[in-house]
């Protein structure tokens, strides 16, 4: 006894898989025969006109049903219309279950039973008196017996597009829309920035080889755009062999590793360092004699000293700044008399997700520091009286107002400011929270434009990603900047690096591969994490260098010194690394970063 499916065919709010509306954007798209449709609806009224160029009108114009209905009335149908009605449909129905996946997973499900349409209509469906030609249900049924074929063909596209640049694969569980389906997550494949999405059950299967299906490179970006868990390895990098190599030496820089909170170089000066350890001591370092001077003794009332505190230091060292990281108060000083001579407070408006912005450069041989003085305002004082250099009216703004000319929308947090202290870069966020990496000149600000900061010519957005901000940063050169990280959420992101041009804001390209940790020494970009540090070339993105056994704490611009603590059971020393050698040219290969699972987080959400 052959068992009889009821099928409804419901209004397009009806979710998830309810609809057979071919009107809804994008999913009724496709090509036939060389011609691209809109929608199925398009295709249906265009098989009934007589002229070409009104069924061109319709697949160009017509972009929703009481449209189409409208333009069909006012045109003649084919002689033939009739006769072809049941091809038309045949063809139509395919098309919507080819384009609604989840849909096909609903009729492919019913297996061989016998579908009847109830319509009011006799001719396609059985009526309510149970008499009519049940066409529609016979449709419905050879439909389900081609789309069923390509269903169970793990050669065949199964997106809506049935074709593609690049085709990319996806495990059968994700894309029959699985209910209550955890996050996908993307498996890596080993070629070039190629993955899977794969659901958690075959994640947790593997190395059991999942079930896969193709789909088009465009629908696996749509399938990989939602809620995602951690990835299965990592895209492919270039490498090329070189002779260089780390040299490494032990150091006694400050006593116990536990006692260090902070250790910054002085940029101008080789081998010089500024440290603070826990107690409030200031020390000059000298790595090349190994020596460590104590100096000032900062009152650690002035500061929150259970929290993390940020060490800054002028490009000569005669100053020192340090600031809650995340609080609001920051003091500069002379590390060798203590004198401070600058105290900064900034106000309370989420700071605890804003590293406090901070920087010293030099404008015509004149000390300056650019810091926070509100969440979406910085400033430029003289570090050594507190003198205001860019002074403003920050303007005020209520939601129901329309945005004052200069009101700046944007959380300020981590800045770094380039080799030459022309430009700095501002690694702060808008809301959603939604991070944004900007650029802007420090000369302009200072000389000509006081709100520079907020909307000036030299202003550059270079990137952004959602919930990701304060991440790793690195200035090639003054006009040449480095940032970590590819992908538009702080949960989807792999180890990368984009190039920016920041006199333009243009991106000059970017390669896979480096960790989170970056720097340059030299001509080279330096990547670093827990799995060890490797060296980057950065005009051709190959890997020159890779090193497991440490992890670089602090790096030095001008002697390229690189700063770890000593590996193993008594990690009560220090060591210091230089970089030896030269990058040999030699074949290029793509090979697959080794480190496993790659996931990485951005900063608490507010």
């Amino acid at each position: 006894m052959r068992m009889t499916m009821v099928v409804f065919f419901r209004d397009p709010t009806d979710e998830p898989y309810g609809c057979l509306h071919p009107s809804v954007k994008y999913r009724g798209a496709f090509r036939h025969e060389g011609t691209y449709w809109s929608t199925v609806t398009q295709y249906c009224l265009a098989q009934q006109l007589v002229l070409a160029n009104d069924r061109e009108f319709v697949r160009y114009r017509v972009r929703d049903v009481a449209e189409a209905e409208a333009a069909a009335v006012a045109m003649a149908r084919r002689p033939d219309a009739d006769e072809r009605a049941y091809d038309v449909l045949l063809f139509a129905l395919q098309r919507s279950f080819e384009t609604n996946l989840g849909l096909r997973a609903v009729l492919v499900g019913t297996g061989d039973e016998a579908i009847e349409a109830r319509l009011d209509d006799p001719k396609w469906g059985t009526g309510s008196d149970g008499h009519g030609e049940n066409l529609l249900g016979r449709a419905l049924m050879e439909v389900r017996a081609i789309v069923a074929a390509r269903a169970n063909d793990a050669t065949a596209i199964q997106c809506r597009h049935q074709e593609g640049e690049r085709i990319s694969e996806i495990c059968l569980h994700r894309l029959d829309g699985v209910a209550n389906m955890p996050p996908v997550r993307r498996r890596f494949t080993g070629i070039g920035r190629e993955y899977q999405l794969l659901c958690a059950a075959c994640v947790d299967a593997l190395p059991t080889a999942p079930v896969l299906r193709r789909i088009c490179g465009e629908c696996l970006d749509e399938y990989a755009a939602g809620a995602r868990g951690d990835d299965v390895g990592s895209p492919a990098f270039l490498e090329r062999s070189s002779s260089l190599t780390f040299a490494h030496r032990p150091a006694r820089l400050v006593g116990e590793p536990a006692m260090l909170l902070a250790l910054t170089p002085i940029s101008r000066r080789a081998h010089a360092w500024w440290a603070l350890d826990r107690s409030g001591r200031l020390l000059a370092v000298d790595t090349e004699h190994d020596l460590a001077v104590p100096h000032a003794l900062v009152d650690t009332a002035e500061l929150d000293f259970t929290g993390p505190l940020n060490l800054h230091v002028a490009p000569q060292g005669e100053l020192v700044a340090i600031a809650e990281a995340k609080g609001r108060r920051a003091i500069v000083l002379d590390p060798r008399s203590g004198e401070i001579t600058h105290r900064i407070v900034r106000d309370d408006y989420h700071e605890e997700h804003c590293r406090f912005p901070l920087g010293f450069f030099e404008q015509a041989s004149r000390l300056l520091l650019v810091h926070a003085t509100a969440w979406n305002r910085l400033d430029v004082s003289d570090p050594r009286t507190g003198e205001l250099l860019t002074a403003r009216t920050s303007p005020r703004y209520e939601s129901s107002e329309t945005k004052p000319p200069h009101y700046l929308d944007y959380f300020h947090a981590g800045l770094v400011v380039s080799p030459g202290g022309t430009r700095v870069l501002d690694n702060g966020w808008i809301w959603s929270p939604y991070g944004e990496v900007r650029v802007f000149s420090l000369t302009r600000w200072i000389t000509e434009n006081p709100w520079e900061s907020e909307d000036g010519p030299s202003l550059h957005q270079l990137n952004g990603r959602g919930y990701y901000w304060d991440g790793p940063v690195a200035w090639l050169d003054d006009k040449t900047v480095a940032v970590w990280g590819e992908g538009d959420d702080d949960e989807l992101l792999t180890p990368a690096v984009t190039i920016w041009d920041a006199e333009t804001g243009g991106l000059l390209r970017r390669f896979d591969g480096p960790a989170q940790g970056l720097a340059t020494v030299g001509l080279h970009l330096l990547s670093f994490d827990a799995h060890g540090t490797s060296v980057w070339d950065v005009t051709t993105g190959e890997r020159l260098l890779h090193d497991p056994s440490f992890e670089p704490f602090a790096v030095h611009p001008t002697s390229g010194e690189m700063i770890s603590r000593v590996r193993g059971p008594n990690e009560d020393g220090f060591r210091i690394g230089a970089l030896v050698g030269r990058a040999d040219e030699s074949t290029k290969s793509e090979t697959p970063r080794c480190a496993g699972t790659s996931a990485f987080r951005g900063v608490s959400r507010p």
